[in-house]
């Protein structure tokens, strides 16, 4: 009996083996032989208004690293959203990184936009308005140079002004009003925000310390609505809802794909949010030990492809909101 059990026990193993493998080579296919992304400068049907950027942390490697990786990622996508005109972005990591990192966000994102930026070209030259723009979005305000920042308990909102791009002629010589029109090239303003956990369960804790305080000093006040919940738990300067979010996770699935979680994001955020969940899975022969494997990889950063992947998906989705 016990050698029975024993062999269906091994039957069960391969074939469990069996299927995943064949997963994995399925999905192997599917990466090899899909439709590349449209490039970035396509006009697309649709571009959200409002962008989310998910950062998952669960990559086993040093804090200095994933701090390297973080700062990357986040000037890669500051760099991509006003390139495509998106005119808001939200970076989102749990153990809020980024909280610590306004300034490094800040300055790179200014770095590539220097003549000697890598997506900057010979010959042009960088204008910057006197005073930032009013920026479109209602729940932010006009920032002067010297103010550039606005935190609350829980958010840093970051405006980072139009860069305006003017290339000159091979010789110096001053173009016609149309040349100059054609070459005028622009990044218009972006609002940058940056969240963590602290933005989702604790600030709903101290709203609700702060609407018990009150009631204690002033039992006769009105009943409370959800417009005033709102306004205590948001406050002026809180992010809108994102038109669309991307979750990307720092470490690739060594296996089938991870499930798709909110790691602490404010719920009451997405009410009407498309999700696209890019989590990469390592190569099949790498997984399967294979081919050797390098010690100490650096963490899977975002990549434009992968953002470009991710508008793709948001211009063909269908939305319909009720009434």
């Amino acid at each position: 009996m016990s050698v029975l059990a024993k062999v269906l026990q091994l039957v069960l193993r391969v074939l469990l083996h069996s299927f995943h493998l064949i997963s994995l080579l399925a999905a192997s296919w599917h990466r090899l032989f899909s439709t590349p992304p449209l490039p970035l400068q396509v006009t697309r049907r649709r571009i959200p208004r409002h962008l989310a950027v998910l950062l998952v942390l669960d990559s086993p490697h040093e804090p200095v690293l994933i701090h390297e990786s973080l700062l990357e990622i986040a000037s890669r996508t500051v760099g991509w959203c006003r390139s495509v005109g998106i005119e808001k972005l939200t970076l989102y990591d749990s153990e809020g990184v980024l909280m610590d990192c306004v300034d490094q966000i800040s300055q790179r994102a200014s770095a590539a936009d220097e003549p000697n930026g890598y997506e900057s070209s010979s010959g042009s030259e960088i204008e910057y308005p006197l005073t930032p723009p009013l920026s479109d979005c209602s729940d932010s305000r006009p920032l002067s140079p010297e103010d550039r920042f606005q935190k609350n308990t829980s958010v840093i909102t970051v405006c980072l002004p139009e860069v305006i791009r003017k290339k000159t002629s091979r010789y110096g010589l001053k173009k016609r009003h149309s040349e100059r029109k054609k070459s005028d090239a622009s990044k218009p303003p972006l609002t940058l925000c940056i969240a963590s956990r602290q933005s989702s369960k604790p600030t709903i804790a101290a709203a609700a310390t702060s609407l018990a305080r009150s009631r204690a000093r002033a039992p006769e006040q009105p009943e409370l609505t959800v417009q005033a919940l709102g306004t205590v738990i948001e406050g002026p300067h809180y992010p809108t809802d994102p038109d669309f979010m991307i979750v990307h996770h720092l470490r690739p699935s060594d296996g089938l794909p991870l499930p798709l979680e909110l790691h602490g994001f404010p719920p009451w955020q997405i009410r009407l949010t498309e999700i696209y969940h890019c989590c990469k899975q390592r190569p099949t022969l790498e997984w399967l030990n294979l081919r050797s494997q390098k010690p100490g990889n650096a963490p899977e950063l975002l990549t434009e492809i992968d953002f470009r992947a991710a508008l793709d998906e948001y211009a063909r989705a269908e939305m319909r909101f009720g009434k």
